[in-house]
């Protein structure tokens, strides 16, 4: 009786820590817009391109935002928004982020740092532009903000139970149920998940290739055809993850 238990209570743990970063991204105070958020939910423009207008040779493939790593951020966050009836569809919002930092101030660096700069702010709307120098008018739906917010939260919760996963796999159980409690209570952390940020989803990959890692290291490599096809299937889930992280 006493083992069903613990096994029930080994199903269950995993998912405090992710419990635990619902908790405080519902009662974190909302700081308005982080100005990064700008920038990555406007990088979602990129997903407007390579999945709705299938457009691979547009000249805004060769802009710097185009390059930014990790890549699939972009793109998750784009079919995210894209579920909830909506998208980016103009590269305003990402040149809206440059314009926030007056050129003269520095911020865009120089000689080809400030080129590759200037040529993403150039691609805003002249009225959205104007509007962003006077009034610091971002073009952000509130709706996009939300969706995108919300994606990352699932990251965060998602990130947290793989930390604690990762400890359970390495026979480890207090240790990875306190290190996702400690990830979920981390001051950067919280501001991580809180925010529409590429950081925690490029995580929640890194730690998602460390558990598929440690299991492979516990496959039966002499457990014949059927421990051969196991070692195959997460070499490939492993490969998936590391394109991602």
């Amino acid at each position: 009786m006493t083992s069903q238990i613990k096994n029930k209570w080994s199903y269950v743990l995993p998912f405090v820590p992710a419990l635990a970063v619902f908790y405080i991204n519902l009662h974190s105070v909302d700081q308005g817009i982080h100005v990064d958020e700008v920038y990555w939910i406007g990088s979602t423009y990129y997903y407007h391109l390579l999945v709705e207008e299938m457009d691979w040779s547009h000249s805004d493939w060769q802009l710097l935002p185009a390059r930014e790593n990790p890549p699939i951020g972009k793109y998750l966050m784009g079919g995210w928004i894209d579920l909830f009836g909506d998208t980016i569809t103009t590269p305003d919002l990402i040149g809206s982020f440059y314009l926030l930092f007056p050129p003269e101030s520095g911020a865009w660096g120089e000689n080809d740092d400030y080129a590759k700069r200037r040529a993403v702010a150039d691609r805003v709307e002249p009225g959205v532009a104007e509007g962003v120098r006077r009034n610091q008018r971002i073009p952000l739906r509130s709706e996009n903000l939300r969706s995108a917010r919300g994606l990352v939260l699932l990251c965060g919760m998602l990130c947290a139970t793989l930390i604690c996963l990762i400890g359970f796999q390495c026979q480890m159980r207090l240790g990875g149920l306190l290190a996702g409690l400690g990830f979920a209570a981390h001051p950067i952390v919280i501001d991580a998940y809180n925010y529409a940020l590429i950081d925690i989803i490029a995580l929640t990959f890194s730690c998602l290739t460390v558990s598929v890692y440690i299991r492979i290291a516990f496959v039966d490599s002499a457990g014949g055809q059927r421990g051969a096809w196991a070692h195959r299937r997460l070499s490939l889930a492993l490969s998936l993850a590391l394109a991602m992280a």
